[in-house]
């Protein structure tokens, strides 16, 4: 009897690493991008200490139970939904949830101009954000924005162009 002290060579505990970690990940996931997107997904409507909580859970924006509860849904619904690691998630309806026919997988450009924080301008009985007129007319998006913190007229800018 050795009282205690082992024999092995380090192989059995590897071997036990190797099954904690199977059974604990069966997704092999955890390190990829997309279970980061979703770590990061439950952070901001799940936990009130993450500084973006107030713009998500805060505002009562939840997450379906089958993504909440396990990542492989998430993960099968990203993958048959065209995610790829250029991709952001995004919410179709800024006040809805996240849930399969409330989310996509678009550019961060175009996530940019889809949050709450964007400036919406209708002008050429369009609406889009700030930022998306001055791209599409060549004006200066910081000009614009100061203008409109201002209360400066802007819109005859964006009519005469």
């Amino acid at each position: 009897m050795l009282e205690g002290k082992t024999t092995s060579c380090g192989c059995l505990k590897r071997e036990q690493d190797r099954i904690n970690l199977i059974k604990a990940h069966k997704h092999k996931m955890a390190g990829t991008r997309l279970y980061h997107i979703w770590q990061d997904m439950k952070k901001r409507c799940c936990n009130p200490h993450v500084h973006r909580y107030e713009r998500y859970g805060g505002r009562g924006i939840q997450i379906c139970k089958a993504w909440l509860e396990d990542f492989r849904p998430f993960m099968q619904w990203a993958l048959a939904n065209g995610y790829t690691d250029s991709l952001m998630i995004d919410r179709i309806d800024n006040d809805g949830d996240y849930k399969p026919d409330n989310c996509r997988w678009i550019i961060n450009k175009a996530q940019c101009n889809n949050r709450i924080s964007c400036i919406m301008i209708t002008a050429k009985g369009k609406t889009q954000s700030l930022m998306a007129w001055c791209e599409e007319l060549g004006l200066s998006y910081s000009m614009m924005k100061s203008r409109y913190q201002r209360g400066q007229p802007y819109l005859h800018l964006l009519e005469a162009s």
